[in-house]
């Protein structure tokens, strides 16, 4: 079993495998993360890129060409400007309070 988070610009990555070594926390900062709302990608399907590509797309107004998938800087910037506190797409619970 793999799963995964991502942190690349504004995603937050944690792989873990079912041999655990010391110090794996198991499977409760991946729930923790999913109870607050973070979202869950399968890596090996490119679960990520799809659900960011769409998002490009649909919300952020980009172009067949410039919706790569990957939430760069662009992503970022355009998320802010379109009222995504910090560009990111999901609001967290310590946004009200930075």
């Amino acid at each position: 079993m793999h799963l995964y988070y991502k942190y690349d610009v504004n995603d937050f990555l944690y792989h873990q495998t079912t041999s655990r070594g010391y110090g794996d926390p198991g499977p409760y900062i991946q729930q923790a993360l999913k109870d607050a709302g973070y979202l869950t990608f399968n890596f090996d399907g490119d679960d990520d890129k799809v659900f960011w590509k769409d998002k490009q797309k649909n919300i952020l107004g980009f172009s067949d060409s410039e919706a790569d998938g990957v939430p760069g800087p662009k992503t970022v910037e355009s998320l802010k400007a379109k009222g995504y506190k910090h560009g990111l797409f999901i609001k967290r619970p310590i946004d009200d309070l930075i």
